[in-house]
């Protein structure tokens, strides 16, 4: 996806043609406006040489025909719109409610000492399980000639089940890993890794479940494609436009110069809006205007793995100000410098915290090619 600026009078994109329609639209507007600028030239005269269709009247039948094509291009367009934002929007769903599955999970994870290697293993399978799921859900959509995504380091994972998983198609593969999960979930309730009551653990399996539904809402877009019937009435009508319209535009100027120009803006902007829904129908390929889908990717990745570093383990330490002493506001807590009295305090909190670590460091996990796994969509 292009991310541009327009600038303080929006116009310093314009002139752009990476990821533009223009210069394709164009392509087909600037030979329509030269054949237009020479029969205009010939019909303007004399002699045998005069070019005269004699279209009288053709012109009132010519406006309900461009009307009806405007009306056909505005809905398409609509379309085009409308999918590329319900996709955009159903893909992030995913992504929040797997990394909210995430964040509930590795908080309902017991603190007990004696279940310290346990837990770290459940939450390192946990967030494998999860990053691969989402790989496999963004391949299952994608339309790229290189559909691999990266996931966290599945070394260490029954090799068994991986096999089996590679063996699965690309529907199936999702599944399998949801599966996997819900099954990872139930165990570790039982075990006594996930101490919270029943109704509470629930919240991780409707997170889970409601990403798996949105996922299918986006296979529905990148599986079908804008109705064969609009799209084949409105291409063979464009080309009667393009045919037509130097013919009436000839008939209707004295100026061919003023015929070729309007000829070439009129035409440009028509095709212009065929080449854009064109470009919006599927916003999950490999074109510079579809999602940035590895990108995504890798964050659901980092994520993944900020929730396993220590300090994301444990709510901080805070120590309240005296009752006479007013809160103070700051610009920006991002940026404010803790005192040495603070820090001092929060080590001392952090100390007593990390007596008993149930995670391993960030750098233990690192994200992979999913054709390290054999995970590819197409392969199915």
């Amino acid at each position: 996806m292009i991310d541009y600026e327009a600038g303080t009078w929006g116009l310093s994109f314009i002139l752009t043609l990476h990821g533009s329609v223009i210069p394709k639209a164009f392509a087909w507007a600037l030979p329509n406006a030269i054949i237009a600028f020479f029969l205009c030239k010939y019909a303007n005269t004399t002699g045998e040489w005069r070019f005269a269709l004699y279209m009288d009247g053709v012109t009132a039948v010519w406006g309900s025909f461009a009307f009806i094509l405007g009306f056909l291009l505005v809905f398409r367009n609509n379309q085009a719109h409308i999918r590329f934002w319900e996709g955009a929007t159903s893909i992030n769903k995913v992504q929040h409610h797997w990394i909210s599955a995430a964040g509930s999970i590795t908080a309902f994870c017991s603190k007990d000492p004696a279940k310290k290697t346990e837990v770290r293993n459940f939450q390192h399978l946990c967030m494998r399980l999860l990053s691969m799921l989402f790989a496999c859900a963004l391949q299952r959509m994608c339309d790229m000639e290189d559909d691999n995504m990266e996931v966290l380091d599945p070394t260490g994972l029954e090799p068994t089940k991986m096999q089996f998983l590679q063996e699965c198609n690309a529907d199936q593969r999702c599944g399998v890993l949801l599966q996997w999960l819900n099954r990872l979930l139930i165990d570790g309730e039982r075990n006594g890794v996930l101490k919270v009551p029943p109704p509470i653990i629930m919240r991780c399996y409707q997170e889970l479940t409601g990403g798996h539904r949105d996922m299918h809402m986006v296979k529905t877009i990148s599986d079908l494609p804008f109705p064969f019937p609009y799209g084949q009435i409105i291409t063979c009508m464009m080309l009667v436009h393009w045919c037509m319209t130097p013919l009436l535009a000839s008939q209707s100027f004295t100026s061919e110069y003023w015929c070729f120009t309007i000829v070439l803006l009129s035409v440009g902007s028509l095709w212009s809006l065929i080449y854009i829904p064109m470009q919006l129908d599927n916003p999950f390929g490999d074109d510079v205007n579809d999602l940035p889908l590895k990108q995504m990717q890798s964050d659901f990745n980092t994520t993944l793995m900020q929730m396993l570093h220590p300090k994301a383990q444990s709510c901080p330490a805070f120590r309240c100000p005296p009752e006479d002493q007013p809160t103070e506001m700051v610009t920006s807590w991002v940026s404010h410098k803790l005192t040495d009295t603070s820090l001092a305090a929060y080590d001392a909190a952090e100390n007593c915290r990390s007596a008993s670590p149930l995670a391993s460091p960030l750098s233990e996990s690192r994200a992979v090619p999913s054709e390290a796994l054999g995970v590819q969509a197409k392969a199915g």
